[in-house]
């Protein structure tokens, strides 16, 4: 009976180790893709696109809220997320409804704008890496700073700033006894 106890016992930690795991991997790949389709809304706003929705997550909506303008929702798959875009369906190509304002369709802007738009996204989030990059670098840098501080690379206290410190010699050379020693009495 004890055995049956120990195995539940064991699924048991199995489970919760493996549902921390992938709460973490959903809440970093969230902020992953948050930062994402945060690169592609404010470029498409600054180069005047209308933005109809932005949604993180696919499948049912879970919460949702209505800007002037635009419609942000928050769905039940955490798997990616997606900006709409006014006129994003071109309709001289079949897609889509015509736009209500042509100034503000994605399809009619010029190729600079759409350009910007859709390397909006991926260029935030090597501006994300570098961030991370940036911040693990320096806190290293910093800790090693710190736990350096009292003594050089060889071990020794830091010398105060008008003192010059000079190493001890290793032993054997100040002693005698060392290998230069017996070999100067073999050769003689």
């Amino acid at each position: 009976m004890t055995a049956l106890f120990t195995l539940a016992d064991r699924i048991g930690s199995v489970i919760v180790f493996l549902a921390d795991r992938v709460g973490v991997f959903i809440v970093v790949l969230g902020i992953l893709i948050l930062i994402h389709e945060l690169g592609h809304f404010f470029v498409a706003r600054w180069t005047g696109v209308g933005v109809e929705r932005f949604s993180i997550g696919f499948g049912p909506v879970l919460a949702r809220w209505r800007g002037t303008e635009t419609e942000y929702c928050l769905s039940a798959i955490p798997m990616g997320g997606y900006v709409k875009m006014m006129g994003e369906e071109n309709p001289l190509e079949g897609g889509g409804s015509p736009v209500l304002d042509p100034q503000k369709a994605f399809a009619l802007k010029p190729l600079w704008a759409r350009f910007l738009i859709v390397f909006a996204g991926p260029g935030m989030n090597f501006v994300l890496a570098w961030v991370i990059f940036t911040v693990l670098l320096a806190s290293v840098a910093f800790t090693l700073r710190s736990s350096r501080s009292a003594t050089t690379s060889r071990g020794f206290p830091l010398a105060k700033p008008n003192q010059t410190r000079i190493a001890p010699l290793p032993l054997e050379i100040c002693s005698g006894s060392g290998s230069h020693s017996r070999h100067a009495a073999t050769s003689a």
